[in-house]
């Protein structure tokens, strides 16, 4: 299991049969560089894009002072630092504009979120997997011309995906079809295939 940013992306330089890198966090060498710019992006937009349950959380908000957006939502409320996605606050009408949700409740207003604050040891195995192949996807595209490399690691994240979905470490997938138990099709919006 990995326990670093570091070992993430080494499992992903894995599959493809790349030499590891030392430390994402302090990087040596380009690919490193490289790599450190991608983690944490694709980490979120994967948290984003997916309601993996490891990374829920439910937070008790209060009202702040800030200016209304609208005047059917008069109330804000400030994100968490860690948030990456509101799943639902309460049975209430919001919207969220930028690092604050807009609401007609006077507080506190009871918000579950996505987060990116745990640890990489807690991460879902399968959160991992899909993870260490986005990113080392997105760090050789430049690098690389190999289409065979960029097509397994494609290959990989798609596996990782649809194995969480039939897992239930995700739930509730959006925009999913499936054509038989072992295939997810995202109709483009896995943002793999929009790496080519």
């Amino acid at each position: 299991m990995a326990t670093t940013e570091t070992e993430v992306v080494n499992l992903g330089f894995d599959l493809i049969g790349e030499a590891s890198i030392l430390d994402i966090l302090a990087p040596t060498n380009e690919r490193g560089e490289i790599a450190n710019r991608q983690y944490f992006n694709g980490r979120d937009a994967l948290l984003r894009r997916f309601t993996w349950l490891f990374s829920r959380k439910w937070f008790s908000l209060s009202a702040d002072d800030d200016a209304t957006l609208d005047p059917d939502r008069a109330v804000s409320y400030q994100l968490p630092a860690e948030a990456v996605r509101v799943l639902r606050p309460s049975d209430v009408e919001w919207v969220v504009n930028g690092r604050k949700i807009y609401s007609s409740v006077t507080g506190p207003l009871k918000v579950q979120v996505l987060r990116n604050d745990m640890p990489v040891s807690d991460f879902d195995p399968l959160f991992v997997q899909a993870l260490a192949a986005y990113v080392v996807l997105r760090t050789i595209e430049k690098r690389t011309q190999s289409a065979n490399k960029q097509q397994l690691l494609r290959v990989h994240y798609k596996d990782a995906i649809a194995d969480a979905v039939n897992t239930n470490a995700l739930e509730e997938p959006t925009r999913v079809a499936f054509r038989d138990h072992a295939s997810l099709y995202l109709a483009g919006h896995d943002g793999v295939d929009a790496v080519t």
